[in-house]
Order: C-alpha cells, then structure tokens, then sequence
C-alpha cells in the first residue's frame, strides 16, 4: 500500500499495482585526442520513482465483506476525495512524503517529493475505481541563506593598499562607495 503524507492530509490508494524506483546519475565525458573519452566526476539525479495504483469507493472489513462507500454513514466518496486532495498538492506544489514497502528500509518514508505526472484512468472493467498513475521526484531542498556584510575602516597610512612598485591603489572605503547602496 502506498501513502501519501502532506500536513494533515493521509491518502491512500485502494491498491498498488507497480512502483518503479530509478536512481540515475551523469557521467561528465571529456574526450581526448586518442579518440576516446574519459570521466572526471559522477553527479547523482534526484531519486525519482512511478507508482500505479487503483482508488476505489468499495471499503474492505477484516471480515473480507465489500461495502460501497456511501453505506457508510458520514463519509465522502474515497474517489472524489483522493482526486481533489492530489489535485491541490498538485496545483499548491506541496512537498509530500511517500511511504512504501518497509523491506526497503523506508520506514520515515521518502521526505520532500513532488508530484511531477499524475494521470486518472477510469475503465469499465474496474467499475467505479480509477486507475492511477504518479510519477514523484524526490527533491533536494535548502534554505535560504543570509549573508551580512559589513563596512571595514580603510587604513589611515594606506600600508595595506601599497602595491610592490609603490603606487596606491584605490583604498576600502573608495571601493565601497561604488557599490550599489543596498549592501551598506
């Protein structure tokens, strides 16, 4: 089962038929004179992966009866619920966390993903249940650096501004009256 986790929404697909997880790299190429290439440095891609389920209104008891949804007293349709709740993460590009197959050591789920493809298919066969297809990226998030610059006193004897040959250049405070104001 596959579930997918933003804020305060949990969904759920009905059943997972496929999860497909690639992990792929880039290989910098140089080519040589001798007619061949040689690599230098290997850059991994985000982990992306593809998942294709099927959401469906009929809810299955520990007892194994089928019940349709709107037996139930209070509840919205499952299909309608899940195609909005994936609509808006889409439309809102929320970050959201997977969580799948625990053999694969994923028990805090993977973190920081985003819904690149999502496609609803509904066939006859499956009666009221919609065919689901997601393609995720797990992405690399950072924050927001701040950086302070500060105004340095140029020296009164320019010692520090001499060059080898004796002529002065431009001292600290100069050079920083030509800089745009909003660093000051």
């Amino acid at each position: 089962m596959i579930y997918i986790v933003t804020g305060d929404i949990i969904l759920e697909m009905s059943v997972t038929t496929d999860i497909d997880i690639s992990y792929n790299s880039d290989v910098t190429q140089h080519k040589l004179e001798q007619g061949f290439s040689i690599a230098d440095h290997i850059t991994n891609k985000n982990k992306r992966f593809s998942i294709k389920g099927l959401v469906t209104d009929v809810k299955v008891y520990r007892t194994f009866t089928l019940l349709p949804s709107d037996s139930l007293e209070g509840t919205r349709d499952i299909v309608v619920t899940f195609f909005e709740d994936v609509e808006a993460i889409r439309q809102n590009r929320e970050l959201v966390t997977f969580y799948f197959d625990p053999r694969l050591n994923q028990s805090s789920g993977v973190k920081n993903c985003v819904l690149k493809n999502v496609r609803f298919t509904s066939d006859v066969a499956h009666g009221g249940a919609y065919t689901v297809n997601m393609e995720v990226e797990q992405v690399r998030v950072t924050e927001a650096a701040e950086s302070i610059v500060t105004k340095r006193q140029a020296n009164p004897d320019n010692t520090d501004n001499e060059s080898k040959n004796g002529n002065q250049s431009k001292n600290e405070e100069d050079i920083t009256k030509s800089l745009p104001n909003i660093f000051f």
